[in-house]
């Protein structure tokens, strides 16, 4: 499996671990918009997530046959208010090509 395989199917229940978002110089492919985070479906379910050990973690999250990302802000590690902002719901494959740009450092 190489690097990149890898750091894409990363984060299936491994205790906040996951792959941390590539940080590219310049400006992104791809630009992506964020709302403010509301619930819009009973039972949201967090599939894929980067590494927590970053102030800013991003979730792949799956619900009411949609997906999503959101991206979860701290100003530094005891943050107990950080800010959350989510991508409009998607088809899974359009969810899931965000997703990989997103951590490719394509998008931002």
């Amino acid at each position: 499996m190489s690097h990149i395989e890898g750091m894409l199917g990363a984060s299936q229940g491994h205790a906040g671990h996951g792959p941390h978002v590539e940080e590219l110089p310049g400006e992104p492919g791809q630009r992506i918009t964020w709302y403010k985070a509301a619930p819009h479906v009973d039972r949201p379910r967090e599939q894929r997530w980067t590494c927590q050990c970053r102030l800013t973690v991003y979730v792949l999250v799956v619900g009411a046959g949609r997906a999503w990302i959101r991206r979860v802000k701290k100003r530094n590690v005891a943050d107990q208010q950080p800010e959350i902002v989510e991508t409009d719901h998607l088809r899974h494959r359009d969810a899931a090509a965000l997703w990989q740009q997103l951590l490719l450092g394509r998008a931002r």
